[in-house]
């Protein structure tokens, strides 16, 4: 079954001009990565989820940032919106998702994503039909431009989660700092792979 289904995403990736085909399994189902190798992807980076108990959050570190943020970072104010991006926002949050595309790749080839206005509204409607919310948190630099963004609060306002989750890869050093900073612990490896589409093949 397997077989059959990568066969019509290959033929599917190449009817549409595609070269590459991306795709990643974890350390819980070994047979992924076995299936990948098997028909010819290459592992090109490795990653993994990471979990945080809330219960074992040391609060009293994460107010201490709180509190050191105006002197590390002055001028800067914190804005957020829960549910869709406010119109006033939007334009500006779509741009700042290009950031992703200085995220460290490994040996993965790819084109940078192109984050428009309407792609996110389309993500957002996507998530509400799933019955999904959005939470968002972004920095607003002095000059009004927003520098950086978190999409979960969770702490104070959903009292009830025992449990967040986060993926990264390996070299992603900046991201994995942060996370470990904060407590989290790795939960399970992941490997992203890549299957070269040849033409007319």
């Amino acid at each position: 079954m397997g077989t059959l289904l990568l066969e019509h995403l290959v033929a599917f990736g190449r009817a549409n001009g595609r070269t590459r085909l991306t795709s990643w399994t974890t350390s819980q189902v070994p047979a992924g990565s076995a299936f990948a190798e098997a028909h010819g992807a290459r592992a090109v980076s490795l990653g993994r989820v990471n979990h945080l108990a809330v219960a074992d959050v040391d609060r009293a570190e994460l107010e201490r940032w709180v509190r050191e943020g105006p002197a590390r970072a002055p001028g800067y104010e914190l804005i957020g919106w829960d549910g869709p991006t406010p119109d006033e926002h939007l334009a500006a949050f779509a741009d700042l998702y290009h950031v992703m595309n200085d995220a460290p790749l490994d040996d993965l080839e790819t084109n940078d994503s192109i984050f428009t206005p309407a792609l996110i509204r389309d993500w957002e409607q996507g998530v509400a039909a799933l019955g999904g919310e959005v939470w968002t948190l972004v920095a607003r630099a002095p000059d009004g431009g927003l520098a950086g963004m978190h999409s979960i609060r969770i702490m104070h306002d959903w009292p009830e989660v025992t449990d967040i989750r986060t993926g990264n890869a390996d070299s992603n050093a900046a991201m994995m700092g942060i996370n470990t900073a904060m407590g989290y612990v790795p939960l399970m490896a992941t490997t992203t792979f890549e299957l070269v589409v040849k033409p007319g093949v």
